[in-house]
């Protein structure tokens, strides 16, 4: 009897440390483990009296850049408006380097990207720095023709796989639709331990 209070005592040990280290993993698994580190952007508008783009990146300290500047938008989105989007990637960050991946959106109307996309993606990563409204339908649709400003936002890739390697990342995005807008940005991803 006393032998079998002994292991059971011994045992106790054990299976506290496997139950921590298994509720540990579970944590760790469930939370991304990356950061995101806005590189460059660029944009190109084929009439800038309809759509002007002037975003640009500014280090702010070593290791953290933000987006800074505004989005002129004087049309009116309709079914039209087409939208596409493609990601590469590269280790190096080299153009010859960066290889399509498979979260790209293909081309869609405008409006199908706000209520697929546009909450999870473009509002969840810029609402705390800009003027951006939330999607709540398409009759009170947030694209509407305004001036969008965006002050010192630091996208940290919201709506993104939940898993991704250390590497650059280069978002394409084409909106074509009464005027042509084409907009490249640049994202590093690196992991963090925490």
């Amino acid at each position: 009897m006393q032998q079998r209070s002994y292991i059971q005592s011994k045992m106790k040990f054990p299976i506290a440390l496997v139950g921590i280290l298994i509720s540990l993993c579970a944590s760790t698994i469930s939370k991304r483990n990356y950061d995101v580190e806005i590189v460059s952007i660029a944009a190109n508008s084929t009439d800038e009296s309809k759509g002007k783009i002037d975003l640009r990146v500014e280090r702010i300290s070593r290791g953290e850049t933000v987006l800074n500047g505004t989005w002129d938008w004087q049309y009116d989105i309709d079914d039209t408006t087409m939208l596409e989007t493609i990601i590469y990637s590269s280790t190096s960050g080299s153009e010859n380097d960066y290889k399509v991946l498979p979260y790209s959106i293909p081309s869609i109307t405008f409006n199908e990207f706000l209520e697929k996309h546009y909450n999870e993606i473009i509002y969840a990563n810029f609402r705390n720095c800009s003027n951006l409204a939330l999607f709540k339908n398409r009759l009170e649709t947030p694209w509407k023709k305004a001036t969008y400003t965006f002050n010192l936002c630091r996208p940290k890739g919201d709506g993104s796989p939940d898993v991704l390697p250390d590497g650059f990342y280069k978002i394409f995005v084409r909106i074509n639709g009464e005027i042509e807008v084409i907009l490249i940005a640049v994202f590093k991803v690196f992991r963090v331990f925490y």
